[in-house]
């Protein structure tokens, strides 16, 4: 099953609507796992199966608008995002200086307050001042593709511009988009024959396509 199908999308859109802001891409990838299950996923794996589940339901590559800070002109980049789920990070530890640092979960970033906290959450002691550059850097290579950055050369300007992307909500906001158009299709169907949502959805594509057809072209 695949975010393709209308009955999952729904049911994904769903579970992902209640969970925190930064979940919602991994609770729509993993929708059957429940929400403490994606919680504890590390923030690289998470970002990983949101770019996979992305690529697999909407198509392997996603357009993104940056805006460039000196000229203002808008610039069109496409991410291959198969390519980007493939770099990413994803669990794991280090040792840094004699402190162990863990990858960052979703978890983590719900329950900490502010980054200093986000940090003491992933290592196994107290990080002095001539520590902490490298712990920090550690940590920050663990959470792998959660901190992707989009990078592009302005065509008006040639300033490079950068932006930091995150997996999760690109692919939150492609449910929300689709989410409509399918409740837009249920209502309509719904209204002409009846039906409940489950025997609509338990349609196949082409057969649902068809009754569309019939209803607006008013048989």
């Amino acid at each position: 099953m695949t975010l393709r199908e209308p009955a999952l999308l729904l049911s994904a859109w769903e579970t992902a609507a209640a969970s925190p802001r930064v979940a919602r891409g991994a609770a729509v990838a993993c929708a059957p796992s429940g929400l403490d299950a994606v919680l504890d996923l590390p923030v690289g794996t998470a970002a990983r199966v949101a770019l996979t589940a992305q690529a697999e339901a909407f198509g392997p590559v996603a357009d993104v608008v940056l805006e460039c800070s000196a000229c203002g002109a808008q610039l069109d980049v496409t991410l291959p995002l198969l390519e980007l789920a493939a770099d990413a990070g994803g669990g794991g530890s280090v040792v840094v200086d004699g402190v162990t640092v863990r990858a960052p979960t979703l978890r983590d970033l719900v329950d900490a307050p502010c980054e200093d906290d986000l940090l003491a959450r992933c290592v196994d002691g107290p990080v002095g001042p001539a520590q902490r550059a490298d712990v920090e850097a550690a940590a920050e290579a663990l959470a792998g593709a959660a901190g992707l950055v989009v990078r592009a050369d302005c065509p008006e300007c040639g300033t490079q511009v950068a932006a930091g992307l995150d997996p999760g909500a690109l692919l939150w906001e492609r449910v929300s988009d689709a989410v409509p158009s399918v409740l837009a299709e249920i209502a309509e169907l719904a209204a002409a024959f009846a039906w409940g949502e489950a025997e609509i959805l338990a349609l196949s594509p082409p057969r649902r396509r068809a009754y569309l057809e019939l209803v607006r072209a008013g048989r």
